[in-house]
């Protein structure tokens, strides 16, 4: 994986033909480990969406987007995930989305 200032660096991209729950994004970078959200883009075709960023399975929403048919949004963030927590997501919406990540993996 690569490296900056000491960081792991990671990126994901996924394309959902329909809703998903609870769905693995990113898995849990490993014993004593956080995710470290970076930069997001997220889209959706018809109809519209939400969009849940979660903390874990089932976990705390740590992010929730509300985009309209054939809507998206995209930008930089800094959103820390619980040590050894993967991402998740859970869209509602009968249609597809395309959703990409990217961050680091910090040490305790």
């Amino acid at each position: 994986m690569p490296k900056w200032h000491d960081h792991e660096l990671w990126n994901t991209s996924s394309d959902h033909a329909a809703a998903v729950t609870n769905h693995l994004e990113v898995a849990a970078p490993g014993t004593g480990k956080t995710l470290i959200i970076s930069w997001f883009a997220i889209s959706v075709g018809s109809p519209a969406s939400n969009i849940c960023l979660l903390d874990g399975s089932g976990g705390a929403v740590l992010l929730e987007f509300y985009l309209a048919q054939n809507g998206n949004i995209a930008g930089p963030c800094h959103i820390e995930l619980t040590t050894e927590t993967g991402l998740y997501i859970t869209t509602t919406g009968a249609g597809s989305a395309a959703v990409n990540f990217g961050g680091s993996i910090e040490e305790e």
